[in-house]
């Protein structure tokens, strides 16, 4: 599916093209914030609301290391999307699917809603088709082309996962995949956001995704799996048909590690774990670079901040150049931190969008007013996003 453009007599709003035909016009574009009206996931925590709610609270005594594989047991697909046209379908898809009805059941119906039309889809994911491409083609060389089902050559595909939740949820307004790890979350809640000012969507799904991979664990720290799922919407939408609004995104920023000129050489023993420009000290500066654009973007100053929901936890690798980080962008402050990491393991894109999704939560249930999450990768990559609470939400 392929975003259209504009065309003339459409009234203003874009008409976007999608596998039936030009679907539009969607709308000009809102003037109020992005809020976020639903949540869904699908984590070794639980299902739903629970799930999430776990990820804020304070870690017991014996707590496994963050490398410590944690995976989604006792899920039940069927029992969330119904049984029908969950055949054949590998565990990328099926995480994702039952996390975005999820949050799509949150975001719920109202006066007047009208079944999503001009829904478009975001997903952000490291690991999509990477344990089905590894055993289509293992069975290829070992068993010979012959012997391979050739229906299950789609699920190797990295947008495969989307593209079937787009199916199955009517997301015809757009459908993008972001090959993301660390940062990938704010980045997808980002793209989603400027797909809605652009007015090429009246609501945007925005999810994440990984699967428990020997081959990705092999490349780079990942220890968990699972879906995240949110509902974006223009608040005036969220308003006109009185849906329940959790909390608003305020400000975005992304930075990479020697991005605005040479960083400092690699000088210690922290840069094993860093690999983009500069090692860890490199990392750190992109951190802050990202924070002080987010709160920028957000008119929001350092004290205002009274919650960040890190992208670490006390036993992992960047965890110093973290602290640094949030140290050199917030002016020195450090205030409280939700190391939802500490409960997932890193699950890359998937734990980045539950850092959101604990975040909102915590605002909508009278919280911070205003939280920061804060991402960092090891290959460089830095992203930040503030959200608020809204008044009368929740």
């Amino acid at each position: 599916m392929h975003v259209g453009s504009p065309r003339d007599g459409d009234g203003g709003g874009a008409r976007l093209a999608g596998p039936g035909g030009p679907v539009g016009p969607v709308g000009p574009s809102p003037a109020g914030p992005a809020v976020i009206t639903g949540l869904g996931a699908v984590l070794p925590t639980g299902l739903g609301e629970a799930a999430i709610q776990a990820l804020v609270q304070p870690a017991g005594p014996g707590a496994p290391s963050w490398s410590q594989p944690r995976a989604v047991v006792g899920y039940d697909p069927a029992g969330i999307l119904g049984p029908r046209g969950l055949r054949g379908l590998d565990r990328t898809t099926l995480l994702l699917l039952g996390a975005a009805a999820l949050a799509l059941a949150q975001a719920g119906p109202g006066p007047g809603w009208d079944a999503w039309d001009g829904l478009g889809l975001v997903v952000a994911s490291a690991s999509a088709g990477l344990n089905s491409a590894a055993e289509f083609y293992r069975e290829a060389v070992t068993l010979g082309a012959r012997y391979v089902d050739p229906g299950r050559f789609p699920s190797v595909m990295v947008n495969a996962a989307a593209s079937r939740a787009g199916m199955r949820f009517s997301a015809r307004a757009c459908q993008l995949t972001l090959a993301g790890a660390e940062t990938g979350g704010p980045e997808a809640v980002d793209c989603a956001r400027t797909l809605l000012r652009s007015g090429r969507a009246r609501a945007m799904l925005v999810a994440a995704v990984e699967e428990l991979s020997p081959l990705l664990s092999a490349l780079r720290p990942a220890s968990g799996e699972g879906a995240v799922a949110l509902v974006l919407e223009p608040w005036e939408e969220a308003v006109a048909r009185r849906a329940r609004t959790l909390a608003q995104v305020m400000g975005f920023g992304a930075a990479t590690a020697g991005a605005d000129g040479p960083d400092p050489a690699p000088s210690n023993g922290e840069d094993r774990d860093c690999d983009g420009p500069g090692g860890a000290e490199g990392l750190a500066r992109a951190g802050a670079r990202a924070v002080r654009l987010a709160l920028l973007q957000s008119g929001t100053a350092p004290g205002e901040v009274e919650a960040v929901f890190s992208g670490t936890a006390p036993d992992h690798p960047l965890a110093e150049v973290e602290r640094r980080a949030l140290e050199q962008g917030l002016g020195g402050r450090q205030p409280p931190r939700v190391e939802v990491k500490r409960v997932l393991g890193e699950s890359l894109a998937a734990a980045s969008l539950a850092q959101v999704a604990a975040c909102a939560q915590a605002l909508s249930q009278g919280g911070p007013r205003r939280g920061l999450v804060h991402c960092l990768g090891r290959n460089g990559q830095a992203a930040a996003l503030v959200l608020g609470a809204v008044e009368g939400g929740g």
